[in-house]
């Protein structure tokens, strides 16, 4: 039985250990005396969103803009719209327009006023002449009926910068109305936009003197003809058409 039996083998070890190494202690941490364990905490900057960037007629629009601003990035002036808040678009429009400003091109038209500033200057609109001008034509009248019917609630406060914006958009249409001799061209988009900061910048003027002063800047900045006197005639007719009240003024906003 015994020869029977199976054998058993012994497993040697296969990691054969030849001498023990002294393995050495880790370097000591060494701080400076005058090292400080204390951190300059800071509070967060607040992030401009465009939860909190407002603007359009009574500052009631947000968002609206999107992504679109991209692909059409001429129709404002205002880089990032939705990010922008308003205590910078001022700023952005008044480095904007001094960078515009052309010194050369403005002498020559002032000095040099040629036969179409003339006869720009002394062209009388329809309206100037005729009382029944007032009245809105077949046109018009269907373009109004075109319009959605909503009602838009202004408070209080932002009755006197609704009707600054008003006038910031009349001066607008109506350089662009005595420019092109009571006509509507191509370039009549550009023009009204261009002069108006509040269609340009979405910037309100909060007076009536700033209001002017930014209309008279961007007009003897980016128009094909710059001239003081053309806009001292454009204002000239700004005054009579709000003198005449909101017939008038509705008919001069349809051909915004």
């Amino acid at each position: 039985n015994k020869l029977l039996a199976p054998k058993h083998s012994v497993c040697k070890p296969k990691i054969e250990v030849i001498g023990e190494e002294v393995q050495e202690s880790e370097p000591s941490l060494s701080i400076p005396e005058d090292f400080t364990w204390e951190w300059d905490q800071e509070y967060p900057k607040e992030q401009v969103t465009s939860i909190h960037v407002l603007y359009g007629f009574g500052n009631k629009y947000k968002n609206y803009y999107g992504s679109f601003i991209n692909e059409f990035p001429e129709l404002l002036d205002l880089p990032m719209p939705d990010q922008t808040p308003p205590s910078n678009r001022r700023a952005l429009l008044e480095l904007n327009l001094l960078e515009s400003f052309d010194m050369e091109h403005y002498l020559s038209d002032y000095m040099d006023m040629n036969e179409f500033v003339g006869d720009v200057i002394h062209y009388q609109p329809r309206y100037m002449s005729n009382q029944d001008q007032f009245s809105c034509v077949d046109d018009e009248q269907q373009l109004l009926c075109q319009l959605p019917h909503s009602k838009v609630y202004v408070e209080k406060h932002q009755i006197k910068q609704a009707l600054i914006g008003l006038v910031d958009i009349l001066f607008a249409f109506v350089f662009d109305h005595l420019t092109n001799c009571g006509e509507v061209s191509v370039e009549s988009p550009w023009n009204v936009c261009k002069i108006s900061s509040q269609l340009s910048w979405l910037h309100t003027p909060t007076t009536l003197k700033e209001c002017l002063l930014l209309n008279f800047s961007r007009a003897l900045t980016f128009p094909l003809y710059r001239h003081f006197d053309f806009c001292s005639r454009v204002l000239e007719d700004l005054k009579f058409i709000v003198s005449k009240g909101r017939p008038l003024i509705l008919k001069c906003l349809l051909g915004v």
